[in-house]
């Protein structure tokens, strides 16, 4: 099937759809847990079922995890001043010491590739490590104090960062403003929900989730459910969208609608933070200036055709499918053009056929189209196979990213 072709595939399956299709991550979860003993880095399988402890922690404490930008090594924040990245077996491929560092929190990536990282203290920092040098740079040198967690708002690309007070961060790292002080709880781990615009968090010994609605930062409450701090909201697309929780004891999963708690495992470990393993989808790297490789990385999905679109609008629409899956995204003019390969050399390889392991990379490139440093765009991708519902397969959450 020609690019254009498949293109318009994506579009045609937002019209037509007869049976559910499940959009529950099949690898599973990645889990940081404590016990009285030690902290450890876990798979854990669909169900919740620990299949295997990656890295134990014989001093300091691990902290929180992310996949890597290929979606197949992963990174942890080891407190106080090193980050770890791991092959799937668990080795240890690469201990990053991040100079300065008092108390490594929470670690991610950000709109370049490049690794983002939140060092609690008084006052906590968010620090810039380049994934290439490991040159290390202080983004912002006041975000609280004793952060612990941080999350991207995918309609602007801000930050919001939980500690003893909420704080709002531009993308940029130019402004920080107070959203709420003081926090009322302990969050190792907050979450964005996107179909409400919302920072979630599970409050430590208190059963409560807090929604902190964005830009106002509104709050609601929710009681009644497992004691723990780590939680992350799963696929907006899905018919029942749902938080992990991960509890002082346990993983659930509370269905974001209905709010019903289903207890996938328990023990006696303490979750700190928990991801999808396998789950970084859709990525952004900056190569260049003015040019950005995208990542897409669907392992489940080897084989299978993808369309990666664009849009110049943030996601706070969706498109409803007919089995009750959503597309979360704003189609433009750009979405169009975008598909059938009208942006020609601006943006390619964005329709294809996933590689063996199920990835895939685009290209964006806007050199010479002057002064649009920051401008919004968002991407979102689908697998497509014409035995799914509505032909799509997988639906990826979107990214947002600021050139």
């Amino acid at each position: 099937m020609r690019p254009f072709a498949i293109g318009f595939a994506f579009l045609l399956a937002l019209f037509a759809c007869d049976r559910a299709c499940a959009q529950d991550h099949r690898h599973g979860w990645l889990a940081v847990m404590d016990d009285d003993t030690q902290s450890m880095l876990a798979r854990l399988s669909p169900q919740g079922i620990v299949t295997s402890i990656l890295t134990t922690a014989a001093t300091g404490v691990l902290d929180s995890a992310a996949m890597d930008l290929d979606n197949r090594h992963c990174v942890v924040a080891h407190a106080p001043d090193r980050m770890l990245r791991l092959d799937a077996s668990g080795a240890i491929v690469q201990t990053i010491v991040v100079g300065g560092a008092r108390d490594l929190a929470h670690v991610d990536l950000d709109r370049h590739g490049d690794y983002l990282v939140l060092d609690r203290g008084m006052p906590s920092r968010l620090l810039g490590v380049d994934r290439t040098t490991f040159a290390v740079t202080t983004l912002h040198g006041s975000v609280g104090n004793t952060a612990n967690s941080f999350v991207r708002d995918v309609h602007s690309g801000d930050l919001a960062i939980a500690g003893l007070d909420l704080f709002g961060v531009r993308w940029d790292y130019t402004l920080v403003n107070v959203a709420l002080r003081p926090f009322p709880g302990r969050a190792d781990q907050i979450a964005f929900d996107l179909r409400i615009r919302a920072v979630v968090a599970s409050l430590d010994n208190t059963g409560r989730l807090l929604f902190f609605r964005v830009p106002t930062w509104s709050v609601g409450y929710s009681t009644g459910f497992p004691a723990g701090a780590a939680i992350h909201a799963d696929r907006t697309s899905s018919v029942a969208p749902k938080y992990v929780l991960g509890g002082q004891k346990g993983l659930y999963v509370v269905e974001a609608t209905s709010q019903r708690i289903a207890t996938l495992w328990e023990g006696t470990a303490r979750f700190r933070h928990v991801v999808p393993y396998r789950g970084r989808n859709l990525a952004t790297e900056a190569v260049g200036p003015g040019r950005w490789d995208v990542r897409l990385s669907v392992p489940e999905d080897a084989g299978l055709r993808y369309a990666i679109a664009l849009s110049g609008l943030p996601p706070a629409t969706s498109l409803p499918l007919a089995d009750g899956r959503r597309i979360p995204f704003a189609v433009d003019g750009l979405t169009g053009a975008s598909l059938i390969g009208a942006l020609g050399s601006r943006f390619v390889g964005n329709v294809g056929v996933l590689d063996a392991s199920g990835a895939a990379r685009a290209s964006i490139d806007v050199r010479g189209l002057g002064s649009i440093g920051g401008v919004p765009l968002w991407l979102c991708a689908v697998t497509i196979d014409p035995a799914a519902p509505a032909g799509l397969r997988t639906i990826i959450d979107p990214i947002v990213l600021r050139l």
